[in-house]
């Protein structure tokens, strides 16, 4: 593409740099307050964490939009990205609890805070180098700046493509978020296996998401599958893999941990082209509208991917107060009942819905 008129990338992402970097550092502060004063300090910090974070993923998100029109530039993309941000979490999850235990577990709130300063440089600095080292090359209409957000936001809920993608996002998100959340119950309870096993188990899974992008897009590129082809192919796994692991017995270790990392490989098959179509979503809209979208549309995929999140944490709250389940305590045949039907059975449910829902797409 010509490098006619390219432009710096949107301030949103320079401007929200230092600001998330903060309120990475002031969840993990630890000030000597009272137990209300801490109680109000966590919540205001955490809510500070989750509006920065949410700052600075919708310009990110709406960034791809302008970097290129191309859907293969774009899917070539997220193929760096994903694995990317896969080894980002699995360095973070591994380093940090060495370090704190090598600086002392009798200092753990200090050696805390001295992980997350430099994490939070790290994400500042990573953050400014985004925004240094991207440009806007495809052009946004200048008009379509000044279209008031109710106009768009009508114009995308006409839109049927983008209203089912949104509900997709909501339903995808419950079934990845409920597994995730319950892997630990499912891995210590039901197969009861240790911390250790657990911690090995998680880091299998974080490299099976560094390895299902690179898949996907080879998959793509060679044809053997089209974009959306391959995201309907991820649901469906997911949907039997979840079914397959809601029959396993407890004796079926092996079985259960490959059945595990599988479905979650299968999920991050399909997370490339999924946001990737964000990003399509708003290629559509303007292609109705003449409007320019992209920041708007990038907004409701993560609301949505929020309402999501927060459905699966209240249903996984919820399913396992009413078993009876207690921390600390052992668990009934009711509550392992719950526990098995949270990381099977809903998972199972809600990636079938999703799978119908891509077909209406």
């Amino acid at each position: 593409m010509s490098d006619e008129g390219v432009h710096s990338t949107s301030p949103e992402i320079l401007c929200s740099a230092v600001p998330y970097g903060v309120s990475c550092l002031l969840v993990f502060l630890a000030p000597d307050f009272s137990p209300t004063g801490k109680r109000v300090y966590a919540t205001a910090t955490y809510l500070f964490l989750i509006l920065m974070y949410a700052s600075t993923v919708v310009p990110y998100v709406a960034l791809l939009t302008t970097l290129t029109s191309d859907p293969m530039d774009r899917l070539s993309a997220n193929s760096w990205r994903f694995p990317l941000a896969k080894m980002a979490f699995l360095i973070c999850s591994t380093v940090a609890p060495m370090f704190v235990a090598w600086y002392g577990k009798t200092n753990e709130a200090q050696a805390y805070m001295m992980a997350m300063s430099f994490i939070a440089i790290l994400a500042t600095a990573f953050m400014l180098l985004c925004f240094w080292g991207t440009k806007e090359r495809y052009q946004v209409k200048l008009e379509s700046e000044r279209v008031p957000f109710g106009k768009q936001r009508r114009v995308m809920m006409k839109a049927k493509p983008v209203v089912i993608f949104y509900i997709f996002k909501i339903t995808s998100s419950i079934a990845f978020v409920i597994k995730g959340s319950v892997t630990i119950y499912f891995v210590k309870y039901f197969l009861e296996r240790g911390d250790s096993f657990v911690s090995g188990q998680l880091s299998a899974t974080a490299i099976a998401g560094i390895i299902a992008p690179m898949i996907a897009i080879q998959l793509i590129k060679r044809g053997v599958l089209s974009k959306l082809g391959t995201l309907k192919a991820a649901q469906l796994g997911c949907c039997v893999a979840a079914l397959c692991l809601y029959f396993v017995n407890p004796g079926q270790i092996g079985l259960a941990c490959a059945l595990l990392v599988v479905s979650v490989l299968l999920a991050e098959l399909g997370a490339v082209t999924a946001w990737a179509l964000p990003s399509d979503c708003a290629d559509y809209c303007e292609t109705r509208s003449g409007i320019t979208m992209s920041g708007v549309v990038a907004a409701g995929t993560l609301f949505s991917m929020k309402v999501g999140l927060a459905l699966a944490g209240g249903m996984v709250g919820l399913v396992l107060s009413a078993s009876g389940y207690r921390a600390g305590e052992a668990v009934s045949p009711e509550a392992m009942k719950a526990i098995l039907f949270l990381f099977a059975g809903v998972p199972a449910i809600f990636h079938g819905i999703s799978l119908i829902l891509l077909m209406m797409f």
